[in-house]
């Protein structure tokens, strides 16, 4: 049954990514507000999508637990490569995964108070709105700390079929450098580096795209290639 579970964990990363953009879109944040609206702008935004609003935030509260299985699946295969009794950075990736998943679930809750009631004072709302969009672009240090475990374990494989070759490797870091500059995003309220702009928001986001599909068929591939070698498991 391992094998069924790993797989099972990889389509919770795939559903997750689907479910996470379902979500943004839904609620009407692609592309994100620009930080310059008042509260009574952002009110109207959400007034009148309020149906797309809430489904959003349901579909976010889903996508956000779907990271839990995700990230046991990666930390269960650089347990693998590292062997031993204690894989040190599989324990490392998979706290990382953890704070993941609480990042990615707490701007559905914040938004979610934020526009529960659409008579509250327009500043709260802005107050809410600001929080919950730094918090978003600012997640960068676990989803860091995961992908660069991932890629100092693949490097280690001297394996002759490394689970992550290389050139994933070579990825994992450098999509780790490309997402720091959404922690900028508080020097900004305008430009490329504000939440809505080009480096802190766009670049992580395509990064993070291209991550995910380069992960998801290695992944299978490597469960696949541990079915046919240990059959019984």
């Amino acid at each position: 049954m391992t094998y069924q579970y790993l797989r099972f964990c990889v389509w919770s990363g795939v559903a997750f990514f689907f479910l996470f953009f379902v979500a943004l879109v839904g609620a009407g944040f692609i592309p994100p507000p620009n930080p310059h609206l008042t509260g009574q702008e952002l009110i109207a935004i959400v007034e009148q999508n309020r149906s797309g609003f809430r489904v959003g935030m349901m579909a976010g509260y889903l996508a956000a637990i779907l990271l839990v299985p995700w990230s046991v699946g990666i930390s269960y295969m650089m347990a693998r490569i590292e062997g031993g009794n204690f894989p040190v950075m599989s324990f490392v990736a998979f706290g990382a995964g953890i704070a993941n998943a609480v990042a990615f679930y707490l701007p559905f809750v914040f938004w979610s108070g934020a526009y529960y009631r659409l008579d509250r004072d327009p500043e709260l709302v802005r107050l809410l709105s600001d929080l919950t969009w730094l918090e978003f672009v600012m997640l960068y240090a676990p989803f860091f700390l995961q992908t660069m475990a991932v890629a100092v374990v693949g490097l280690s494989d001297k394996s002759a079929t490394p689970t992550f070759p290389r050139w994933f490797c070579f990825l994992s870091i450098w999509v780790s450098i490309l997402v720091i500059p959404g922690g900028f995003a508080i020097f900004f309220e305008q430009g490329p580096f504000a939440w809505n702009g080009l480096i802190a928001f766009w670049v992580p986001v395509t990064v993070f795209t291209i991550y995910f599909a380069a992960f998801v068929p290695l992944l299978f591939k490597a469960i696949k290639r541990q079915e046919s070698e240990n059959p019984k498991r």
